[in-house]
């Protein structure tokens, strides 16, 4: 099963890549509305996997392969609105949050130098091979394991608080731009955020965030 997503990721990463390199040969900085909606399409496909495995390396470049959403329209009769814009903004959001696990301590750090077992013998942060019990040798390692897992989920969770910031930073900037302060305008955006993020905590975040609560 992991290698089948891996399989579907890779090929999904491939298309996407692809695609941007054609859509920058034929286009340059402009792009039709059907491609931009397609690139769309890869790309929070993509996320959507990365995240949900809290993939940090993957995501930051899928998070990069976005950039061309603010890319012009070349066909200006069929051009991408504001609220597609705004949905694709949200999306990834949505996708990113997906990422985050709430329940984690930040207080809670993997250590330095993981302690062995009373009576192993050595120092923290020892080599286990240098415990003559192996009972305790064993335990150690098992402590080392437990502790590269944390610092792993650690790290991952720093990274996508990260992420998050920064889009919602950028999110909030592009609604100043392009959203009036009328309260149509703020309903627009109320309803797509209704509409694109799952949680019902987040949305009222979010809503906080963009100042159309």
């Amino acid at each position: 099963m992991l290698m089948k997503k891996q399989l579907s990721r890779y090929c999904l990463g491939i298309l996407v890549t692809c695609f941007c390199v054609t859509s920058s040969g034929l286009f340059g900085a402009d792009i039709k509305a059907a491609d931009w909606r397609q690139q769309k399409v890869l790309v929070l496909a993509r996320l959507k996997a990365a995240a949900s495995e809290k993939d940090t390396n993957a995501t930051r470049t899928i998070l990069k392969d976005a950039e061309f959403l603010d890319d012009e329209i070349s066909d200006g009769e069929n051009d991408v609105s504001r609220k597609e814009r705004l949905e694709f903004r949200l999306a990834i959001l949505n996708y990113i949050f997906t990422g985050i696990d709430d329940s984690l301590d930040p207080k809670d750090q993997p250590t330095l130098n993981v302690s062995p077992p009373a009576g192993a013998g050595i120092a923290a942060g020892g080599n286990p091979s240098a415990i003559a019990d192996p009972v305790l040798r064993k335990e150690y390692e098992r402590r080392i394991a437990d502790n590269q897992l944390k610092r792993k989920v650690y790290s991952s969770q720093i990274y996508f608080h990260g992420f998050k910031t920064d889009w919602t930073r950028e999110t909030k900037r592009y609604v100043v731009a392009d959203y009036k302060q009328s309260n149509a305008d703020k309903e627009e955006v109320r309803r797509v955020i209704a509409t694109i993020v799952s949680d019902s905590h987040y949305r009222g975040e979010l809503e906080e965030e963009l100042g159309v609560k």
